[in-house]
């Protein structure tokens, strides 16, 4: 098993080739649990940055891992104590990590003492915060992000398989380089594999890791920034989000609908006058004619389209 662990002298020197990264403490930007009870303000990014210095200096070969909360996405979020609103901090948080990742559940917030009611059953969020992320570090290192799949404790929103799909592929249209998945459910029974534990959310990770893994040699080429353009029927409401990208000869567009609203989409492929759209994992395709087509979007929906010359 792959291990990302905080550095410690033993780890250094035994080696282990399984020990694929350093991790920084986790989510360094929320509140701190105060030793006399209570919170105390965030890790100041010293720290992390003194980590980052130790730790590189002591192995050069792996790199260092910083795992973020969920003020990266909603960046007024009350979790972080003291810290809440200083966005400034972030870019002083990236100089201690080589790969930055963070974390967001909208799904989870859906209760009635949420203490992040803005992001509250907005998936979008998880978009959001790729955004903010990248911007933070000018595209200078990897973003990665993590995807809630369980009701993490009683009386939280729960995820569903639509819900699982649209964030991950929100995630990688917004240019995340990485996916993890949260699997643990807290209350009322403690288990760490609830993942696994929960049919329909094996069930929905299994096939988005399956489609990722189809479309790996796709997803690992260069975005393309002018590659086509999308029209949303409902902007203001409804906006519909793209990537695109070209492997092979064809042009592949990735679209996700950004808010739970239908809409229909109209794409118009640069260099692309006709043919035919094959929307992937879907059995259907879309003509294209006079250098456009259009295709509906249920709330929250992905397609993916593949355009062959």
């Amino acid at each position: 098993m792959w291990v990302v662990s905080s550095q410690n002298s033993l780890a250094v020197a035994d080696n282990p080739p399984s020990f694929v990264a350093w991790a920084q403490p986790d989510e360094p930007d929320n509140a701190q649990p105060a030793a006399g009870g209570g919170y105390g303000p965030c890790i100041d990014p010293s720290v992390l940055q003194a980590n980052y210095r130790q730790w590189t200096t002591a192995d050069p070969t792996r790199p260092v891992y910083l795992g973020l909360g969920q003020g990266v996405a909603s960046t007024d979020y009350v979790g972080r104590g003291s810290c809440s609103g200083d966005t400034s901090m972030y870019p002083e948080y990236a100089k201690g990590a080589d790969i930055l990742c963070f974390d967001i559940y909208p799904m989870n917030e859906k209760r009635s003492n949420s203490d992040d009611p803005a992001a509250a059953g907005n998936l979008w969020y998880v978009a959001q915060g790729v955004d903010n992320l990248r911007g933070w570090v000018n595209d200078e290192k990897p973003v990665w992000n993590d995807i809630e799949t369980t009701t993490i404790d009683a009386g939280n929103g729960t995820p569903t398989s639509q819900d699982i799909t649209t964030e991950v592929w929100m995630s990688i249209v917004h240019g995340s380089m990485g996916i993890m998945y949260f699997c643990h459910i807290f209350t009322p029974a403690e288990d760490d594999q609830g993942l696994l534990d929960t049919p329909t959310a094996k069930a929905a990770v299994a096939a988005v890791n399956a489609q990722i893994t189809a479309l790996a040699p796709v997803l690992n080429t260069q975005s393309l920034a002018n590659g086509a353009t999308v029209t949303s029927s409902n902007p203001a409401n409804a906006p519909i989000d793209i990537m695109v990208k070209r492997y092979q000869g064809a042009l592949y567009i990735f679209a996700v609908a950004m808010r739970p609203v239908a809409a229909t989409g109209t794409f118009k492929p640069r260099g692309v006058t006709t043919g035919t759209a094959t929307v992937l994992g879907e059995n259907r395709t879309i003509p294209i004619s006079g250098g456009s087509f259009s295709d509906s979007f249920d709330s929250y929906a992905v397609h993916i389209y593949q355009l062959s010359p």
